[in-house]
């Protein structure tokens, strides 16, 4: 119950967050897409796409890969004689991943993702002419839909939207002018949000805190806060300035100044 009250501001944080995450990632890709030059929209279009594409597998392969190495949240005073059948397919993740590129709904979008889980179950069967019975462990895939916003489908929505904008030419000048106004308009309440957040995390922090018992829960938390920083590190300061530097030949370290901001809000959303 303490925990209930001292985590309320910033359990009212991550709720601003998630009002203004929606209309900001669309908004955002509406208007920039929509507002390339016709002729060079198509090259910019695809290498865009391949660049986030890329990205984002190589990020989700270093945070799996982060985690099923160190596993943050695992007890190492267990040890356990037989080794457990592996329920998690790297494989699986990355066809979801695919999946929720393309979504059936942009509304659906919105607040739920595709996701595969594996359920496993024993089948008793009975051999032909004896009692012997044979327990036979059978693996069954269930696809459904879990709740979060599906950041990549609707990425991929306002994409295609902002494409056929900037095609329709001054047809659809107006619907332009209405994201850019209210990608604006979204970015004043951002900005609000941001001066709250040192006051949401720091009480978010402090319920979690509460909840400590042991030092080995604090142990689990420093870990799984290493494993974040580090994987963002990567990310950031590793494969994003390596691609830069092969594609442009550049000091990629140049471009951080104006891509700062986009950095620490990364830094801001992943921290959740």
């Amino acid at each position: 119950m303490d925990k209930l009250y001292i985590a309320f501001p910033g359990d009212l944080l991550m709720r601003m967050l998630q009002l203004v995450a929606v209309p900001l990632i669309m908004t955002s890709v509406i208007s920039g897409v929509s507002g390339l030059s016709v002729h060079v929209s198509s090259k910019i279009a695809l290498r865009a796409a391949v660049f986030f594409v890329g990205t984002t597998i190589i990020s989700v392969s270093i945070g799996l890969f982060l985690v099923l190495t160190v596993q943050p949240g695992a007890a190492y005073t267990v040890e356990k004689e037989e080794t457990e059948p592996e329920t998690f397919s790297t494989i699986d993740a990355l066809l979801d991943l695919v999946r929720n590129l393309l979504p059936k709904s942009m509304i659906q979008a919105c607040y739920r993702q595709y996701k595969t889980q594996k359920l496993e179950f024993v089948v008793h069967t009975m051999e032909p002419n004896s009692s012997v019975q044979t327990n036979t462990t059978m693996v069954r895939l269930e696809v459904r839909y879990v709740e979060g916003v599906n950041t990549l489908g609707l990425i991929t929505c306002s994409f295609f939207l902002g494409l056929t904008l900037n095609k329709m030419g001054e047809k659809g000048k107006i619907l332009v002018e209405f994201f850019t106004i209210l990608q604006a308009t979204t970015k004043c309440i951002v900005n609000i949000v941001l001066w709250y957040l040192p006051f949401g995390v720091l009480f978010m922090m402090a319920g979690n805190v509460v909840e400590v018992h042991d030092w080995e829960t604090t142990r689990k938390l420093g870990m799984f806060m290493a494993i974040v920083l580090i994987g963002l590190v990567l990310q950031a300061f590793i494969v994003l300035p390596t691609i830069y530097f092969l594609a442009v030949r550049r000091n990629p370290f140049q471009v951080y100044r104006g891509v700062s901001t986009a950095l620490l809000t990364a830094l801001l959303i992943s921290s959740r």
